[in-house]
């Protein structure tokens, strides 16, 4: 394909998949290698199509002394050349010191200095080289390793702040470009190092299955286009799913049993993951043994064990619902905060704000409109400073907002189905040695706001710190 081919392919890819918007500002990742080189030449030549700011970013990884300096250089003679800034970043502390995965570590910093690039400057995206080939072989190592439709779908061309403008071309493709037009990159040695599997997938597994299929890796660059569009309408329906059945409270999240007993095995396994990523914030150290145990604590009968979880986090299913939750250690379990006036004040611990301000009267109506669980009312005059916020403690009692007498904190836990280990961090607020509020379910009967109160207190807490 001739050079202006080539560049209309891409930029075909780019608007396909709306990659690039007009005036947007874009960090180019230039290794100095053929791809990263090639996308930078891709974006300079949209430059004034599409009005963009421009920045080079290179990370050295310092693992090759006699190579490194070179391909800095290059990148310098390149951002030089085209007027472009560059912002170079090496390696906090030395990569072959690092424990772990050499290659994960090398790419796990390379991204938190792209990340911190953008959190430094007022640029939107991150361009990265990858291509045609580096999707086929992520989804054969994926293969490998045993994922499912999600992971193999691979690489994505948009994945927030990241875009993947060149994964619609090959290496062969971009490599006669270069070649043709006499545009100068580096060749990294490291990419012949059999030590790392990517390196063994290109150049000893993809050789012999091209003798299968010469156009493999255009077949698995398409297959993972496919299995993307599917995990896409998939991911739409379990997100409509979660949305119904999933709910945050506290520090956990729970589901009720009932609607995962309606799923088939499959659509369960899916839906499983799904929740644990959400509890976890993230894929990462979800195994399918730990779907499997899942599935077995939702078939248990009777008093259900509780399964440790990645992440401190523990699973159990009390009464008709499933729980994940983080463990809670003794250290976690005490906490008393005194507040002496009105403010805003931020805690350690539990890491919450608590907001209290006073104000006139506020109609009932608005009072009872408020569906914020971590919001709540009280008659400034049956309030005394100072407000104590703390722990439930055992014995506690209040009188429900609605209900005549009173009601031990264990039995409101228990009906509304709180893990045992996520009671202790409950915030409790008290006047005068008396329960007002049991912080995100109810307020004590006593201090609720009547038609002919004055003066209305007002507490808000800040929620998201009481949710994983």
């Amino acid at each position: 394909m001739e050079g202006t081919g080539l560049l209309n392919k891409v930029k075909g890819f780019i608007v396909e998949n709306s990659l690039v918007e007009k005036g947007e500002k874009i960090i180019v990742a230039v290794s100095g290698g053929p791809d990263s080189v090639f996308l930078l030449h891709i974006l300079f030549s949209l430059q004034k199509e599409f009005c963009l700011d421009l920045l080079i970013g290179h990370f050295s990884h310092g693992l090759r002394p006699k190579e490194d300096p070179f391909e800095e250089s290059l990148v310098r003679e390149l951002s030089q050349k085209m007027g472009l800034n560059l912002i170079v970043g090496r390696p906090k502390v030395p990569l072959l010191a690092s424990k772990g995965s050499l290659e994960q570590n090398a790419r796990e910093e390379r991204y938190r200095f792209l990340l911190q690039i953008l959190k430094e400057t007022s640029f939107h995206k991150v361009a990265l080289g990858h291509t045609m080939d580096d999707q086929a072989e992520t989804f054969i190592i994926r293969l490998l390793r045993g994922s499912g439709h999600l992971g193999l779908s691979g690489m994505r061309p948009k994945n927030n702040v990241f875009i993947r403008p060149l994964l619609g071309v090959s290496k062969a493709e971009i490599q006669r470009y270069l070649d043709e037009g006499g545009i100068p990159y580096r060749l990294d040695s490291s990419n012949l190092d059999k030590r790392f599997l990517r390196n063994r997938i290109r150049l000893e597994l993809i050789p012999i299955l091209r003798g299968y299929q010469p156009r493999i890796i255009e077949v698995l660059a398409r297959t993972c286009q496919i299995l993307g569009m599917e995990s896409d309408f998939l991911n739409q329906v379990l997100e409509d799913w979660l949305a119904m059945a999933l709910i945050k409270e506290g520090h956990g999240v729970k589901v009720k049993r009932e609607y995962l007993s309606r799923l088939s095995l499959e659509a369960q396994t899916f839906v499983l993951r799904r929740i644990l990523e959400i509890a976890m914030d993230g894929p990462k150290g979800i195994g399918y043994k730990h779907i499997i145990q899942m599935r077995n604590l939702l078939s248990s009968q009777g008093k259900s064990p509780k399964i440790s979880l990645p992440k401190d986090l523990f699973a159990a299913v009390e009464g008709d619902v499933l729980i994940i939750a983080p463990k809670i250690t003794p250290d976690d379990i005490e906490f008393s905060y005194p507040f002496h006036r009105p403010g805003h004040y931020e805690l350690t611990h539990p890491p919450i704000s608590v907001r209290i301000q006073e104000m006139e009267h506020l109609h009932l109506q608005d009072i009872k409109a408020n569906k914020d669980p971590y919001r709540a009312y009280f008659d400034l005059e049956k309030v005394s400073y100072p407000i104590l916020v703390r722990n439930p403690k055992p014995g506690d009692r209040f009188c429900p907002l609605g209900m005549k007498g009173s009601k031990k904190l264990q039995d409101l836990f228990v009906d509304n189905k709180v893990p045992r280990e996520q009671r202790k961090l409950v915030p409790v607020f008290l006047t005068r040695e008396r329960i007002m509020w049991v912080c995100g379910y109810r307020i004590d009967e006593g201090f609720k706001v009547r038609q002919d109160t004055r003066k209305v207190l007002e507490i808000q807490v800040n929620k998201k710190a009481l949710e994983p």
